[in-house]
């Protein structure tokens, strides 16, 4: 063989090398059946997560310091447990099969994944601004899943499920205002119509359960248009006996119901000393003490700048006839 030959045919060999090389490892990008959609996304390193949603419903929940909150709902606090449900079933996307390797814009359109057909959008970012995630979410089939792009990928995916991500910014939010024992609970104190007094021991227990659970259905700034004019003139006191005092203000405007919440200490010396010789009992106090205040620093942070509307059958629980207490 001449000089040339073999030198053309060396050529040939190694395009056709290339081609494979391509092609192979285009096919090892793809993902089979019950594979993960997205991989190696890490809840630490999240600082911004932002869902928008078809009709211009958005999410945007951000970090601050050490909590996140909704950034375009008032800046309430977000639930750490909500928000990781979210990013779980995000991480936990899998995949049925690959509808596309190369789609068109009508296929996009087609799959409702272009920019004005998508169901949803979701960019999730790092603390420097590095895009972590971005995903868009298409129309389902049948009732097998989602279509699905990630951002810088061309592949369309169906998904082994229905995804489903909440535009409801109540639903990113902790509903839970209380939830105390009533084993916990020491006493209780009211003003209600201008009645004043402890509830009595042998009414009690009845009127405890009413605090084993107080939620909210929305939230709102004092200085909110629709706060004008509420009358905080009802008072309830809870007294733990950890010393951590919860008081709930509560007003009416119309038929809606308004609570204002506040923890605070009981009688709590300023400084408190510790030597070796104390009893057990003693030591327990103390911690016990120490805990009450910082859980006390804890919601305050998180609740009391805000004001809450609570349900009917919450307030008729809450707001008892004085003479069925006192």
């Amino acid at each position: 063989m001449s000089l040339k030959k073999l030198t053309i045919l060396t050529s040939v060999l190694f395009i056709i090398s290339l081609f494979v090389f391509y092609f192979e490892n285009r096919r090892g990008t793809d993902l089979v059946a019950d594979s993960e959609l997205v991989k190696g996304l890490d809840a630490s390193a999240i600082y911004r997560m932002e869902i928008k949603f078809k009709g211009n419903q958005t999410i945007n929940i951000s970090r601050e310091e050490n909590r996140f909150i909704l950034k375009n709902h008032k800046g309430h606090p977000a639930s750490p447990e909500r928000l990781n449900d979210t990013i779980f079933k995000l991480a936990n996307i899998q995949v049925r099969e690959k509808v596309a390797s190369s789609p068109s814009a009508r296929d996009l359109a087609n799959y409702a994944l272009d920019e004005s057909g998508r169901e949803v959008l979701v960019q999730i970012y790092g603390l420097k601004g590095e895009k972590l995630l971005g995903l868009s979410i298409g129309k389902s089939y049948k009732s097998f899943g989602n279509y699905v792009q990630k951002e810088g990928q061309s592949e369309v995916y169906l998904s082994n499920e229905p995804i489903h991500l909440s535009s409801n910014y109540l639903d990113y939010v902790e509903p839970r205002l209380l939830q105390i024992p009533k084993e916990d609970i020491a006493k209780v104190e009211i003003q209600i119509n201008g009645k004043k007094g402890e509830v009595k021991k042998a009414k009690a227990d009845a009127y405890f359960t009413a605090f084993s659970l107080v939620a909210f259905d929305d939230f709102f700034r004092p200085d909110e248009s629709e706060m004008s004019g509420l009358n905080f003139s009802d008072e309830i006191i809870i007294h733990l006996k950890n010393k951590l005092t919860y008081r709930l203000d509560l007003a009416k405007k119309g038929e809606q119901s308004f609570l204002k919440i506040h923890a605070l200490l009981d009688d709590i010396p300023e400084q408190v000393e510790i030597n070796k010789n104390d009893s057990p009992e003693k030591l327990k106090e103390v911690e016990g003490m120490a805990k009450a205040q910082a859980e006390a620093q804890r919601f305050n942070v998180l609740k009391a700048p805000w004001i809450y509307r609570i349900d009917e059958m919450t307030a008729k629980k809450i707001l008892k006839d004085p003479k069925d207490l006192l």
